[in-house]
């Protein structure tokens, strides 16, 4: 076993993201935040909201962190209910509106981002997996 095992990544858990609880009944996969795609997908972001000169001052990460999370970093959602208490089918579209919400900018964005840069989260949910794949017959 080498020293460095612990540390390898799967790329597939990466993509496919590690389930984000926001409640006992609802949950958000959520992709990794640290890998070259996302961070060429945040730039494009950037570039598509400020230009390609934009002064520093005005750029607002979490807007940008939203956006990326509603294009591509929730991969998938059960349970998510909307303002009316029904349940709202994954789709793009339904994430991007959900997530561009200002009012969860600095809140829910803020955690979720927290969430896809910690490596041990996707750690612990593979050996969480893996572990149920051993109890199966």
């Amino acid at each position: 076993m080498s020293s460095f095992d612990s540390y390898r990544e799967c790329p597939k858990k990466r993509e496919r993201g590690a389930p984000y609880y926001l409640d006992d009944n609802s949950v958000m996969y959520v992709a990794r935040i640290e890998s070259m795609e996302a961070q060429a997908q945040i730039q494009e972001i950037r570039d598509q909201i400020y230009g390609a000169f934009p002064n520093p001052k005005e750029i607002d990460l979490y807007r940008i962190w939203a956006r990326w999370l509603g294009e591509y970093g929730i991969t998938n959602w059960k349970g998510i209910k909307g303002e009316d208490g029904e349940e709202i089918p994954f789709s793009r579209a339904a994430c991007r509106e959900a997530l561009g919400d200002e009012s969860l900018r600095y809140s829910l964005v803020k955690h979720l981002i927290e969430f896809s840069s910690d490596y041990s989260v996707y750690l612990k949910n593979q050996a969480e997996e893996d572990l149920e794949a051993v109890k199966k017959p």
